[in-house]
C-alpha cells in the first residue's frame, strides 16, 4: 500500500500544481475535482508538501500525459 509521499521542498508542489491548472485553464476547484480530492486536499498539499496515494493516483489518471518521473524528482 502507498503511504504518503513527501516532497522535498513544498514550495516546488505549489508551482506545479498552479502550472496544471494554467495548462488547462482550470480554476483551483476545478483541478481538485479533475484529480478527485476536495479542494481542501488540495490546499493541503500545497501547504504541507505532502502527497496522499488517492491524490497521486488522481493526478495520474486525469493527468496521463504528465510524467510521473517530473512528479517524483521532487520527492524524498
Amino acid at each position: 500500500m502507498l503511504s504518503t509521499l513527501y516532497f522535498k521542498e513544498r514550495n516546488k508542489m505549489i508551482p506545479f500544481l498552479n502550472n496544471l491548472a494554467y495548462k488547462y485553464n482550470l480554476k483551483e476547484q476545478e483541478l481538485a475535482k479533475k484529480i478527485g480530492i476536495s479542494r481542501s486536499q488540495l490546499y493541503r498539499i500545497k501547504k504541507t508538501g505532502k502527497i496522499g496515494p488517492k491524490a497521486l493516483t488522481g493526478l495520474k489518471n486525469a493527468f496521463p500525459e504528465v510524467d510521473m518521473n517530473e512528479v517524483i524528482k521532487y520527492l524524498k
